[in-house]
């Protein structure tokens, strides 16, 4: 009732006011938010769906409070939900973009001269690699989900930073995600190649792109363990759907690390440094790409402060395995019809592997069905394709969910799930309104 709505944002200020007194809420366990990952599009066609030049199928993330802005640098802009379901490869206009400062000169000029992959650290043998060495490997396609950690971080509510939001970062809705056809060496073949040192723990990689001022400081340098740089799902990547890789996505080479947020996977690579500790380049430390170990009150920490300054401190991890999604492709958005029966389709994916399970509701989540057909993957990573026949009781309005189950038996949830500053690793579920219009 009204006493209690009125008691709850009473605990969830006063959390607030315990950070600025420089203290944590406690404990750290997680205050629901307030409704559910509403994850608004505009409507096809209406000023806020503004592509990048030379990609029709994305729309550009304005930065908060500005209007979107396709020569803006960084470039940063989403896949249309309907768009990325014509396709079980995603074609490149479609693919979204998500860039931290500006491309690098060399992949704009498509000038390979004096480039090399210099491999070194504790290796037995540290080497610079030449394109045409590192193609004498055996190679590989396979198709794979490309996804941002911050997909879904939209859907972060309330719109109160004191009651758990906006989350900080580029709002993405669900678009932050591909399926491409990628192209490449195994990662574990090259570093074999080298050999070893008794102390190699972890892999950090090094690339040309430069922030948007044109400093020669590192933009972005991460990495991740040495056991996923050896799994055979790992590679090295210098083509994307049957072409050499597009400049905005990596040229000439990128890793990828299937299953592993999009900040894991560098672009324009021009060094690999195996390393005996975790890595501790740019964008590896603070909050970036990391999330709370210990479930957080939404709104006790906000992002002006790193996580070591808090009293106490929090205590934070290297996001590594995405988590599960289903996302609706069809029937699109703002969509209306005079039919109670809906053809709903959508692709599901996982950072675990495969997704075993895929559910349909249009009733709030009350009831839920098993959909019609899915696909298998065509590897793992890869996305599946879904659907299902849903036949409304009645003309009015309806709200559609999907939701997915993976491998390992985990759950999308309907809420956006533990809450941190940065809106990392938000899965819920995508819903589609309908409207039923009666026939005349």
């Amino acid at each position: 009732d009204k006493g209690v709505m009125t008691l709850w944002r009473w605990v969830v200020g006063m959390a607030a006011v315990g950070v600025a007194a420089g203290q944590v809420a406690p404990p750290y366990n997680e205050c629901p938010a307030e409704g559910v990952a509403q994850n608004e599009l505009p409507c096809p066609g209406t000023p806020g769906d503004v592509p990048l030049p030379g990609k029709p199928g994305v729309r550009v993330l304005p930065l908060p409070g500005l209007k979107p802005d396709p020569t803006a640098c960084p470039q940063n802009a989403e896949g249309k939900p309907e768009l990325l379901g014509l396709h079980d490869v995603t074609p490149v206009e479609n693919f979204y973009v998500r860039n931290h400062g500006a491309i690098s000169q060399r992949a704009i000029s498509g000038n390979l001269d004096g480039w090399q992959l210099q491999i070194d650290g504790f290796v037995k043998t540290p080497k610079n690699f030449t394109m045409a060495e590192l193609q004498k490997f055996p190679m590989y396609s396979r198709q794979y989900v490309l996804e941002c950690a911050g997909n879904g971080r939209h859907g972060y509510r309330p719109g109160n930073l004191a009651q758990g939001g906006p989350a900080s970062g580029n709002q993405w809705t669900v678009g932050a995600a591909g399926n491409g056809n990628w192209t490449g060496i195994l990662l574990k073949d090259v570093i074999e190649s080298v050999g070893l040192a008794p102390e190699a723990s972890y892999i950090a990689w090094y690339a040309e792109d430069k922030d948007c001022a044109d400093s020669d400081a590192d933009l972005i340098s991460r990495g991740f363990s040495l056991e996923k740089a050896m799994d055979s799902g790992t590679m090295l990547v210098f083509e994307m759907n049957g072409a050499p890789l597009p400049a905005v996505h990596g040229w000439p080479l990128r890793v990828f690390a299937p299953g592993y947020p999009g900040a894991a996977q560098g672009k324009w690579l021009n060094r690999i440094w195996v390393r005996d500790q975790v890595h501790d380049g740019a964008k590896m430390t603070g909050w970036a790409y990391r999330m709370p170990v210990l479930p957080m009150f939404a709104g006790a920490a906000n992002t002006t402060l790193p996580p070591d300054q808090y009293d106490p401190p929090i205590e934070t991890e290297i996001i590594t395995k995405l988590g599960v999604r289903a996302i609706i492709t069809a029937p699109p958005r703002c969509h209306t019809t005079d039919s109670t029966t809906i053809d709903v389709e959508g692709r599901a994916w996982s950072g675990a592997g495969n997704v075993t399970r895929v559910e349909v509701s249009y009733d709030q989540g009350m009831t839920w069905g098993d959909v019609d057909t899915l696909s298998e993957p065509v590897n793992r990573w890869a996305w599946q394709k879904w659907s299902k026949k849903v036949v409304l009781p009645s003309a009015g309005a309806f709200r559609i969910l999907a939701r997915a189950t993976d491998e390992e038996g985990r759950l999308q949830p309907l809420i956006t799930p533990g809450w941190n500053p940065k809106g990392y690793m938000s899965n819920a579920m995508m819903n589609v309104d309908v409207s039923v219009t009666v026939k005349k």
